[in-house]
């Protein structure tokens, strides 16, 4: 996709984030990994220096001795969204276009 193509959803399902505020990284921060089942391979659980715990790309930190270092600054923000219900014509519900 270039910068002139647009990316469009169309939110289903409301939903509320789960992380108001989400963990941050800066290239060079100290964090803490924590050891977490999850089914999905390639992610850590991380707590940053001021506290915000979340899962972080394997591939965003690295492990130096004993301390856990960020490779590049990485921010977990989840969206929350609003259903949105949308009308179309009548015109276009009875061709099939919706």
């Amino acid at each position: 996709m270039d910068s002139t193509t647009s990316d469009r959803r169309r939110v289903s399902e409301a939903y509320t984030s789960a992380y108001p505020d989400p963990i941050r990284l800066v290239e060079g921060d100290e964090l803490v990994v924590e050891e977490r089942p999850t089914e999905w391979d390639g992610w850590l659980w991380c707590v940053d220096t001021a506290g915000r715990e979340g899962w972080i790309p394997e591939a965003y930190v690295e492990r130096t001795g004993e301390r856990w270092v960020a490779l590049k600054g990485y921010v977990a923000r989840e969206l929350t969204a609003s259903a949105v219900r949308r009308s179309y014509p009548t015109s276009h519900r009875r061709l099939g276009v919706v």
